[in-house]
């Protein structure tokens, strides 16, 4: 829920949501988005963005990489999320997280053919002096949704308590 606060009586007021389509926009509108704006999105985490999905591809709407190496999947939906959204993100954690930096690297240069590698594009951004072998041993998942079903709240929770990575976000009001 968002509010709004106003100042000079100190109360707050429920500010009434639009959905995506409301205004115009499809899903692959706002992944492009967050393609180009996630580090304003996700202030908190400092990742390197490495693909977003093709159509009729079977891709994490999102990838992107932290400065450890570890592998951020997020699955977009511009409506309210249902409990099988996580198992779409885990699905593609199961394919991703098996691939090599060889295979990281082939996918990023896809989408940032001016780039000479990955890791080089890590290390300048991070500077760190990340290796091959550092790339992709853990992933994290990242929901964001038009909101969370109670279902989905008690999903993530239960993948939470098994040491699994997943974070939730709904989407901002537009």
């Amino acid at each position: 829920m968002i509010f709004k606060l106003n100042k000079n009586d100190n109360k707050i007021i429920r500010v009434q949501r639009n959905r995506l389509h409301e205004i115009g926009w499809k899903e692959e509108n706002f992944q492009k988005l967050l393609f180009e704006n996630l580090e304003k999105v996700l202030q908190d985490e400092e990742l390197l963005i490495i693909m977003q999905s093709r159509k009729w591809q079977e891709e994490p709407d999102l990838m992107a990489i932290d400065s450890n190496g570890d592998l951020y999947i997020f699955e977009l939906k511009a409506w309210e999320s249902q409990a099988y959204n996580l198992l779409q993100a885990l699905r593609y954690g199961q394919i991703y997280g098996q691939h090599s930096y060889e295979s990281l690297n082939e996918i990023f240069l896809k989408f940032f053919p001016e780039s000479q590698d990955l890791l080089k594009a890590l290390n300048n951004k991070f500077g760190t002096s990340l290796t091959a072998d550092k790339i992709n041993n853990r992933q994290h998942f990242v929901v964001i949704t038009n909101g969370l079903d109670f279902k989905t709240r008690q999903a993530v929770l239960y993948w939470q308590q098994k040491g699994i990575d997943i974070r939730k976000l709904g989407l901002p009001s537009l």
